[in-house]
């Protein structure tokens, strides 16, 4: 063997050994990329690294709870509600799930924690702790600042967690909430709030409250409720929760002791009341507030019922046939004696819950014997009734008709206005053209 043999040998005996070059052969490479890649797959199918969840486990909220529960009271609990706020607050938490946060502090859940998600912020609650007060709201901010060691004037967005108190009424349970972006006519930019919703201690009645974002936090704003009747909130028990925007609220079958006690004697003669417990009334986000009436704008389902409802009132059922689908369904509004009462009709139009995704449902409390239920469809790209019920008069629903603040603007004469698209001139009356037998 000559020498360049030689030294060829030794040299791709050098090349692959690791000990050497302290790399792998490429079989080892091999062997192992699907191991890493495993590795990979498993991270990233977690979201987070072991570790760095690690973290997030508090020593002193473990301690506040364990000393909580052997010596319950008002200042125990204020160490674990600023032990928790101090968890809260870290950067790792604003981007860490509320179930994978309360597993890694399993003391939480012994103290009952509940938290809603609220959209863009989550309230963490404790419905079981008696000496606590108040929720905490966590969620992200953004902030503008400037880079360090850029060109002048350069900045950079920053998010960052933030976590605040807020006070509850004494009692008060928090069931639901919702981050909103609301604005109001009179301003031109929209307002982020957060609308929380509950129930008070004894169940009687009805809560709501609202807060408005500020650049230092939460502040009770009430500007969205101010469109809500009070009587509906103070004296009536059920159910309130959200859909979309909207505020539907579901009426328990009785009224509160309040509202029993100033009922006077009635004879046993008068009509049945019907089950208030089917009723689903809509809170519509309009103009900026919650309201239970709707607005009278042109081309929404809220108008149709307005205006027909108006031109009966005035003993005009030619433009009153003009915004139903059938003008046979006239006969309905006949029948319980509305359109032979012109102008003397008291009648309030009420939010329902809707039929379905194409139709909307309003009820006209006349506060007389019966009451109608519209139901509103698109037809030919306008607004109609589709469908009217009569339904029995429920005093419950009278009493919150009656508290309703009076209608911002005056009705203009029939004639004058309230004419759909799809109604002709003839002579010097407005006749609806409608397909159909009268």
């Amino acid at each position: 063997m000559n020498s360049s043999t030689l030294v060829y040998c030794a040299l791709a005996l050098t090349l692959s050994s690791p000990l050497l070059f302290g790399g792998d052969t490429l079989a080892a490479q091999q062997s192992k990329a699907p191991q890493e890649s495993a590795a990979a797959s498993s991270k990233a199918a977690h979201g987070s690294d072991p570790a760095a969840e690690e973290s997030l486990a508090s020593a002193e909220l473990s301690a506040a709870a364990q000393n909580f529960k052997g010596n319950a009271n008002e200042l125990s609990w204020s160490d674990v509600f600023k032990a928790l706020k101090v968890l809260l607050v870290k950067p790792q938490a604003g981007h860490t799930s509320p179930a994978s946060l309360i597993k890694q502090n399993p003391l939480l859940n012994d103290l009952g924690v509940k938290v809603v998600a609220a959209g863009s912020a989550h309230l963490w609650t404790f419905p079981r702790i008696q000496q606590c007060q108040a929720i905490l709201v966590q969620w992200n901010d953004t902030k503008v600042t400037s880079v360090p060691g850029g060109r002048k004037g350069k900045t950079a967005s920053v998010v960052v967690s933030r976590v605040e108190p807020l006070s509850l009424p004494s009692g008060v349970t928090l069931k639901d909430a919702r981050v909103m972006e609301i604005g109001n006519p009179t301003e031109k930019t929209k307002a982020k709030y957060l609308i929380c919703v509950g129930s008070k201690p004894d169940g009687s009645a009805l809560w709501l409250g609202s807060f408005r974002a500020a650049a230092d936090g939460w502040h009770e704003n009430n500007e969205p409720l101010t469109g809500i009747p009070p009587f509906l909130m103070s004296n009536i028990s059920g159910i309130i929760g959200f859909s979309g925007q909207d505020l539907i609220v579901t009426i328990a079958p009785t009224l509160s002791k309040a509202v029993a006690e100033q009922e006077p004697a009635k004879s046993t003669a008068r009509l049945p009341e019907s089950p208030a417990s089917g009723y689903k009334l809509v809170l519509r986000l309009i103009g900026g507030k919650f309201t239970l009436e709707g607005s009278a704008i042109d081309n929404t389902p809220y108008n149709a019922v307005y205006q027909f409802v108006h031109a009966i009132s005035q003993g005009r059922t030619d433009l009153a046939k003009a915004w139903l689908v059938d003008p046979s369904l006239i006969s309905i509004a006949k029948y319980i004696g509305l359109a032979s009462k012109p102008g003397e009709t008291p009648a309030r139009i009420i939010n329902m819950s809707n039929a379905n995704l194409n139709s909307y449902r309003y009820r006209l409390v006349t506060f007389e014997r019966y009451d109608l239920i519209f139901e509103v469809t698109k037809s030919k790209q306008q607004w109609a009734i589709k469908a009217m019920f009569v339904a029995p008069s429920d005093p419950l629903l009278q009493k919150v008709a009656r508290s309703l603040q009076p209608p911002e603007s005056k009705l203009p004469a029939a004639g004058e206005s309230g004419k759909p698209a799809d109604a002709a001139e003839k002579g010097d009356e407005k006749v609806p053209v409608r397909k159909g037998k009268n």
